[in-house]
């Protein structure tokens, strides 16, 4: 009995010896899945320049680069073994955790000297999740100064097919122009990226900030408050749709009124996947025969448009909504520019206080009034006078707009329903001439 205790305590010990060892090849494997996945994904350019496993822990470089930069960044890379904690039992501080591996990244980013660093736990299951963490960055180049306070972040890479997703923030970041003495300020900016197993033409992006700050010269020509961005797109049945929009709850421009909240929305509809995919591994490379039939492929299931906007204003509410079509049904369409033209079709309605756009045409009609006063076509006014000379010069332009654009009036505010169809553009029932579109004629 004492010797098949003894058998089986030796077993037990050869495994527990074994265990780290066999569980870095499958920690190998689940890393390299796990940098494939983040090509696949197009979070970033990843490539393995090295790995050599050992028996508790590995080490390896993989070398990151944006899309299209000639730049990277090389990250070293320490893969402890598990399935435990074997080096924290050892220095005595118990782990209880048990997991695949745990690697433990860093690298230096260039001339900053700062250091980059990430703790990854890779689950049993696959899944790995990651800890970033930046130092802050002070970068002086070429008369542009940029900085940046800590920069924090996670990373989720989740096993079987399930999304990728990179969330980054930091306190602040400002770029300063020393030749032109201006300064943006972006205070809380945080950004998300999420990927879609096995497509990089699918994903998700969203930047928000708490606030943005345009600063030149002691003055402060722009202020945004509650930035935010966000751009997604999905595939159905071969069909890609892309989201776009941009938020913010106040904008406040020098001299002008504050506005806010406020949207503008931009959605593409029913493109042809396979045609993006062909364009986009094309680049620049194709000849122009190849890149006018993915062309026509990629618009062959009649793609929509759709743009809104809205706009809340001192003097009430903007709204807009625009949606123009192609019917590609017939194939003929797509081989011929005219039959194009009358395939497209558009629709939209713009509603806007009128006091508002008064307010925004005022700087351009007052640019206007300067350099005829400067040209001597104007003699020198008084600002009594040049403020008499604007409103009657707006009032001119007004009645241009409400002839020119067959816009009518709703109470305080000006309606536009418009439609385009056939080659035809009218407002609001009424034709117009297409050279006539230029709100500053």
């Amino acid at each position: 009995m004492k010797r098949l205790a003894l058998l089986f305590l030796l077993l037990l010990l050869v495994a527990a010896a074994a265990a780290p060892y066999w569980i870095g090849v499958r920690a190998e494997a689940e890393y390299r899945t796990y940098i494939e996945r983040l090509n696949s994904e197009a979070l970033i350019d990843a490539r393995v320049l090295s790995f050599e496993r050992g028996w508790l822990e590995s080490q390896a470089r993989v070398a990151l680069r944006r899309s299209g930069s000639p730049g990277e960044l090389q990250l070293h890379d320490t893969l402890r073994h598990g399935p435990v904690a074997v080096d924290r039992w050892l220095a005595g501080d118990p782990d209880y955790s048990v997991y695949l591996a745990r690697v433990e990244s860093r690298a230096t980013l260039g001339p900053t000297g700062a250091q980059l660093t990430a703790n990854t736990q890779i689950s049993l299951s696959g899944d790995a999740s990651s800890r970033i963490r930046m130092q802050p960055l002070d970068l002086d180049q070429d008369g542009t100064r940029l900085r940046m306070a800590e920069l924090g972040g996670q990373l989720a890479i989740p096993a079987h097919g399930r999304s990728t997703q990179l969330r980054l923030q930091t306190d602040h970041i400002e770029l300063d122009e020393k030749q032109t003495d201006r300064q943006i300020r972006i205070r809380k900016p945080s950004l998300l990226l999420r990927g879609d197993p096995g497509n990089p033409e699918t994903g998700a992006l969203r930047f928000e900030a708490e606030q943005l700050q345009l600063v030149e010269g002691g003055r402060q020509p722009l202020r945004i408050s509650g930035l935010q961005f966000g751009a997604e797109s999905s595939e159905t049945e071969g069909r890609l749709t892309t989201v776009l929009s941009l938020e913010m709850t106040e904008l406040q421009a020098e001299g002008g009124e504050t506005v806010g909240p406020g949207k503008l929305g931009l959605e593409l509809r029913d493109l042809d996947a396979a045609a993006t995919r062909a364009l986009r591994d094309a680049g620049g490379g194709a000849d122009l025969a190849v890149l006018f039939s993915e062309l026509e492929r990629l618009l062959r299931h009649s793609p929509r448009v759709l743009v809104s906007l809205f706009l809340n204003t001192p003097h009430g509410e903007t709204k807009g909504e625009v949606e123009v079509s192609l019917d590609t049904a017939d194939p003929a369409v797509l081989a011929n520019p005219l039959l194009a033209l009358t395939a497209l079709r558009a629709t939209g309605t713009l509603r806007l206080p009128e006091p508002a756009l008064r307010m925004a045409m005022t700087e351009h009609l007052s640019s206007e009034l300067r350099q005829l006063e400067n040209r001597g076509e104007l003699p020198a006014m008084t600002p009594q006078q040049r403020q008499r000379a604007l409103n009657a010069a707006m009032d001119v332009r007004m009645a241009e707009w409400m002839r020119d654009y067959r816009l009518r009036r709703d109470g305080e505010n000006l309606v536009a329903e418009a439609v385009f169809a056939a080659g035809k553009l009218t407002i609001n029932g009424e034709p117009v001439e297409l050279g006539k579109l230029s709100p500053f004629n």
